[in-house]
C-alpha cells in the first residue's frame, strides 16, 4: 500500500510539472526568496549520496525547493524558497534548465533520511522532453514529520540531492 501511495505522489508531481512547463517554459520564474544562489542549493550537511555535478551542469543551472503557503492558489511568483515545510503547505520543485532534457530521461525519488529508505520510489522518466527554460511544480505534502531528500536523476545518474524537513 505504501508503494502505491508513493507511486501516486510521483505521478501527481509529474503531471503538475508537465502542466507548468508547457504553460511557462520560457517565463522567468524567480520568486521573492528564490534568488539565484549558484548551481544547486548549497548543502552543509552530509547527504545519503553524492550527485554527479558534471551531468547536472550539462542540463541545469539550478534546482531548488520552495513552498506555497496553505490555501494559496498556484502562482509561480508566490513560491518561497525553503527546505522547511509544515502540514498544509505545498511542496514545490523549481528547475532552471539550460538545455533540453529528452523524454523519459528525468526522474525523481523521495528518500527518508531517518529510515534510510525511499518514502517514494524513483518515478518513471518524465514522458516528454523538457526545457530549456524554467519550470516549477507544486503539490500538497504527502509525508509526515521527518527529514527527507529529493533525489533527481538523468537516466540512471543521480544529479541532485536536496534535503528537506517536514515539521
Amino acid at each position: 500500500m505504501n508503494n502505491r501511495k508513493g507511486l501516486y505522489i510521483i505521478l501527481i508531481l509529474v503531471v503538475i510539472i508537465a502542466a507548468v512547463i508547457f504553460g511557462m517554459s520560457r517565463r522567468d520564474l524567480s520568486a521573492p526568496g528564490a534568488e539565484a544562489g549558484g548551481k544547486t542549493e548549497e548543502n552543509t550537511e552530509p547527504l545519503s549520496e553524492e550527485p554527479d555535478k558534471s551531468t547536472f551542469s550539462n542540463y541545469f543551472t539550478r534546482i531548488y525547493l520552495g513552498k506555497l503557503e496553505a490555501g494559496v492558489v498556484f502562482d509561480p511568483a508566490k513560491v518561497i524558497k525553503t527546505k522547511y515545510f509544515t502540514a498544509g503547505e505545498q511542496f514545490c520543485v523549481i528547475m532552471d534548465m539550460k538545455s533540453q532534457i529528452p523524454a523519459k530521461v528525468l526522474s525523481t525519488a523521495i528518500y527518508d533520511r531517518a529510515l534510510a529508505t525511499y518514502a517514494s520510489p524513483r518515478s518513471a522518466g518524465f514522458p516528454r522532453a523538457l526545457g530549456p527554460g524554467n519550470s516549477v511544480g507544486c503539490e500538497n505534502l504527502q509525508f509526515g514529520p521527518g527529514e527527507y531528500e529529493l533525489k533527481t536523476y538523468i537516466n540512471n545518474t543521480l544529479i541532485s540531492v536536496l534535503p528537506f524537513y517536514i515539521q
